[in-house]
């Protein structure tokens, strides 16, 4: 009887002690939980008064899905620049990409015209890389291979600053879209809260997103400015021209330009938003005339800009 008195008794004490760890337990889980719940809290009160770059998030992050699909397009392109190259002594149509060149051959089957052949690798034409490029611009049989060497650095080079800016703005299109969807899904907006709990506040955000603009925007003005130095004047016979695809990395650099200014002018306040929203009223209730006149004026201005990235000669900031 005195063992049975003395287990019982043993028992008792144990499921005391069972059940105060386990009250302890239980009341660090609701306190864990209670500080989770604050922090999230304050994330919220700090997001909502906090709103930062959350007027331009919708436009950085449509500007940075185009510009990707832009400069994308332009890495696949096969239309960098176009020139006549001489081949067995007689000249030919040549447009060149950033690692291939592809040159005009007769239609098929007697047909009137011409067509672009097959592409040829530009580093299998370069025979010797430290070649010195021919200095009298007089046709021979054979474009000259250090002409194709120029090519191949020229499209390398820019190849590789062209997916270093990629990176840099793909996170740009995911930060911006996060910032935006945060007001409108619920998924977004915890992992903001997640971000903010993790030391990431809205300013630290806010510079993130200005950098990976900034140095997207710089490395693909070193393309830009690096192709133009190192590409040859001519293939051969006569002068280049640049092609569609530089062209379409020429519009990315005018929107990429536009989207950080906006981003600048946000984050550093050079602009009053009252006055911006004075300016869009008064334009919606002007006169037919007047509205016409602002859309020529903004046209005006929009075809002069292109015509000054047009002109710009992008070997000039490399010379210099």
């Amino acid at each position: 009887s005195r063992l049975i008195l003395a287990s019982r008794s043993s028992f008792a004490e144990n499921g005391e002690g069972a059940t105060g760890l386990g009250a302890g337990a239980m009341q660090a889980l609701n306190s864990a939980r209670d500080s989770a719940r604050a922090v999230r809290d304050e994330a919220s009160r700090h997001i909502t008064t906090s709103p930062q770059l959350d007027s331009v998030a919708p436009y950085s992050t449509f500007v940075s899905l185009l510009c990707v699909l832009l400069v994308g397009i332009s890495l696949d392109g096969h239309e960098w620049l176009r020139g006549t190259a001489m081949q067995d002594g007689y000249p030919l149509d040549a447009v060149v990409s950033l690692g291939n060149v592809r040159f005009a051959e007769p239609l098929p089957n007697g047909k009137i015209g011409t067509r672009f052949g097959k592409p040829e690798s530009l580093k299998k034409k370069c025979v010797d890389r430290h070649a010195p490029m021919p200095l009298l611009r007089v046709p021979t049989q054979q474009t000259d291979q250090a002409i194709w060497c120029a090519l191949n650095a020229a499209g390398s080079k820019a190849e590789t600053f062209l997916w270093l800016g990629y990176l840099p703005l793909l996170v740009a299109a995911a930060l911006s879209g996060l910032l935006w969807l945060s007001n409108s899904f619920r998924v977004a907006k915890n992992a903001r809260h997640a971000l903010w709990a993790a030391g990431i506040t809205d300013g630290v955000y806010s510079a993130i997103v200005i950098m990976c603009w900034l140095v997207s925007w710089l490395l693909l003005f070193a393309s830009l400015c690096s192709y133009g130095y190192a590409a040859p004047s001519s293939l051969g016979w006569g002068n280049i021209t640049l092609e569609l695809s530089f062209g379409t990395m020429q519009l990315t650099f005018v929107l990429m330009t536009i989207t950080v200014a906006a981003l600048l002018g946000k984050i550093f306040s050079l602009w009053d938003d009252e006055v911006l929203r004075d300016v869009l009223n008064d334009f919606v209730q002007s006169s037919r005339s007047r509205k016409a006149v602002y859309a020529l004026l903004c046209a005006q201005l929009l075809l002069l800009l292109a015509c000054a990235v047009r002109a710009i000669e992008w070997q000039a900031p490399v010379l210099l």
